[in-house]
């Protein structure tokens, strides 16, 4: 029994020794790492290629005084406006309607979840544009379960899109220029790839305002090198929001500027999301949202929108590094899951198991210092490195080094013996993940894992 224990006990700290590392490694400085994989999360289906082409628009280059970048609204008239009273409704009334126009580059699942948040907002109209023929089609389909009961101009339709369509709160474009010309805000979803960014980047900047803020959800690529081939002062505004997926549920979006960003962009950044209203505790399509159609109920909700609304938490990283935090720390843990199952060590499934009953938990509370801090006891976080320190050392310098090649790579490698043997834990995990969860996730059980997100999140507030 003492043996099985101590095996288990190893087992766990293999698995999250290399979150571990990471963070104590970048806990202060951070050095250069090789490109980590950027691919983000969820979108495997994304195939989203933007179609830029040239044009001899000649409204290029931009002033040279730096237009006043903060909006009409002040945080603080914001903050109040947001602040669960008896005045809630007189309060947005008085608010000035739609400061914030915002255009939304790409409509795959990232895109459309983040009309969701922004739409949440009372004081934002939102222009999508997707060069997708079935576009409109994806929008129709897939928007309204993003979006939440309580969003603001919906009044408990049945038919959300049309409703937002008829108003000005939702708007297409069939093209780039006419969702960008008249945008505040420009916020791309376009494919993981620096040259795409770079040429989605440089066509903006010959339509938008030059005043406007230009945000990309990228999950890895810096700002700086998607700004290397764009006009002057692109750079200067240009900064990654990486919201965590999905966006209109989860609350971290990670703030990235490079280092000539100018920090009044990365304030007004922050103060967006954090006067941005989070998800409601009510899932869409259920019957709490069907009753949300009644009047009274929608005024009651907002003369008491404590229990519904949840601000973000956007963090500000102090220096650019590729894959930013939070995907450097889940791309450690997922290299070394997938090394163990590569190995033999334990099953896909059952290594799901382990996190969902240990680390996940506790990390829904408090975060790897934290808890490692309480686990330390009266010494905190450097008693428990001091007791600890043999068997964690003795486990980084056993961590899987694993690769994974593009599919580029895989192509041109052929059938090379050395690059088979570099990713021979690829097709184990991969088959090993079909067989325990199907080829793919169904459409209810992702929303079941949404409402579990939402309770975990909710019991977040009390903490």
């Amino acid at each position: 029994m003492m043996k099985r224990r101590l095996a288990g006990f190893v087992l766990g700290i293999r698995i999250c020794a290399p979150v571990l590392k990471v963070l104590y490694k970048h806990h202060g400085q951070y050095p250069c790492f090789k490109q980590v994989m950027q691919r983000r999360e969820g979108q495997m289906a994304l195939r989203l290629y933007f179609q830029i082409g040239t044009t001899s628009d000649p409204r290029v280059p931009p002033p040279q005084t730096e237009p006043n970048p903060i909006p009409q609204i002040s945080k603080s008239s914001l903050l109040q406006a947001l602040t669960p009273t008896s005045q809630f409704p007189q309060q947005l009334s008085a608010m000035p309607e739609y400061t914030h126009h915002i255009a939304v580059l790409g409509a795959g699942t990232i895109g459309l979840s983040m009309v969701a948040l922004h739409l949440r907002r009372p004081d934002t109209r939102v222009t999508i544009f997707d060069p997708r023929p079935d576009f409109n089609t994806q929008l129709r389909s897939h928007l309204p379960a993003f979006l939440d009961p309580t969003t603001p101009g919906l009044d408990g339709s049945k038919d959300p899109i049309t409703k937002l369509l008829s108003t000005s709160r939702l708007a297409t474009a069939p093209t780039l220029a006419a969702a960008v010309e008249t945008a505040t805000i420009i916020q791309e979803q376009s494919p993981e790839k620096t040259d795409s960014k770079q040429a989605l980047w440089t066509e903006v900047a010959r339509h938008a305002d030059p005043s406007a803020h230009l945000w990309s959800s990228s999950s890895g690529i810096l700002p700086s090198a998607q700004a290397e081939k764009c006009p002057p002062r692109v750079a200067e505004r240009l900064l990654v929001a990486h919201p965590f997926n999905p966006p209109h549920v989860m609350p971290l979006v990670e703030i990235v500027p490079s280092p000539v960003t100018r920090s009044e962009r990365v304030d007004f950044v922050k103060t967006y999301f954090e006067t941005t209203p989070g998800p409601s505790n009510i899932e869409p399509g259920s019957s709490a949202a069907a009753a949300v159609s009644s009047e009274l109920e929608r005024e009651e909700m907002k003369s008491d929108p404590g229990q519904f609304v949840q601000h973000y938490r956007p963090v500000i990283l102090r220096k650019e590094i590729p894959g930013f935090v939070g995907n450097r720390l889940a791309f450690a843990l997922l290299r070394e899951a997938s090394y163990l199952v590569g190995e033999g060590v334990v099953s896909a499934r059952d290594l799901d198991a382990i996190v969902t009953s240990s680390l996940g938990p506790r990390w829904a509370g408090s975060g790897p210092f934290e808890s490692y801090h309480a686990g330390g006891g009266e010494g905190g976080i450097g008693g428990f490195l001091q007791k600890l320190a043999p068997t964690v050392q003795d486990v980084w310098s056993q961590l899987g080094q694993i690769d994974i090649l593009t599919e580029g790579e895989r192509q041109q490698a052929g059938v090379d013996e050395n690059v088979s043997e570099k990713e021979k834990w690829r097709a184990e995990v991969v088959r090993q993940t079909e067989e325990a969860y199907g080829p793919s996730t169904s459409a209810e059980m992702r929303a079941k894992k949404e409402a579990m997100l939402r309770n975990i999140l909710a019991l977040q507030k009390d903490c």
